[in-house]
């Protein structure tokens, strides 16, 4: 080998060297910097997008949480006097009596098997008759305010053309009855 083509080899090695050391910095040291630098861009976007949903979690908690005292406080303000379930034969006297007066004729007023709460008992009654549409229809949303410990859980008008006179209509209602030796509950605490 001749002076040149030594000096040329020993260049053609000392730059294969070079780039071999430059891929090893780059492969070694470089690259898992990137990819950790683009592992903790990713990481970060990821976690503002979860503290931006867990932010609209939050309100839609404190909402929730809001609108559940509200109705608390509304209902503590609400008192409803549940007659014992011996009250039975009493509570649909009253409301047969009380659909006459406002003008039905109440043909069936039938009571189902109660089902006991721990603090009340719930009573479901039939009530059927015939009446006019929009009498049926008054008496409906009049029923609730007259007997608050009554609720309508359906309702069938058969013949309900609004100036029909002759419709029938058969009220599915839950009566709420109290329990009797029922020890008094304390109210949760507010939110």
């Amino acid at each position: 080998m001749n002076g040149r083509s030594a000096t040329i080899a020993i260049h053609a090695l000392g730059v294969l060297l070079l780039a071999a050391s430059g891929f090893a910095a780059w492969y070694f040291g470089l690259r898992p910097a990137a990819i950790e630098r683009e592992t903790a861009s990713r990481l970060s976007q990821q976690i503002a997008a979860a503290e931006v949903r867990r932010a609209g979690a939050l309100a839609e908690v404190t909402a929730m949480s809001d609108r559940v005292g509200r109705a608390l406080r509304r209902s503590r303000s609400v008192a409803v006097e549940l007659l014992p379930a011996a009250g039975l034969n009493k509570r649909m006297h009253e409301l047969t009596g009380w659909a006459a007066s406002s003008g039905l004729q109440v043909d069936v007023v039938q009571p189902g098997t109660g089902t006991e709460r721990p603090l009340y008992t719930v009573v479901p009654i039939v009530c059927s008759g015939r009446g006019s549409y929009p009498l049926i229809a008054q008496v409906s949303s009049a029923l609730i305010a007259e007997f608050p410990d009554l609720q309508i859980t359906s309702l069938v008008i058969d013949g309900a053309e609004q100036n029909r006179t002759d419709a029938s209509f058969r009220f599915d209602l839950a009566w709420f009855a109290g329990r009797t030796g029922v020890e008094e509950v304390s109210s949760p605490p507010a939110p």
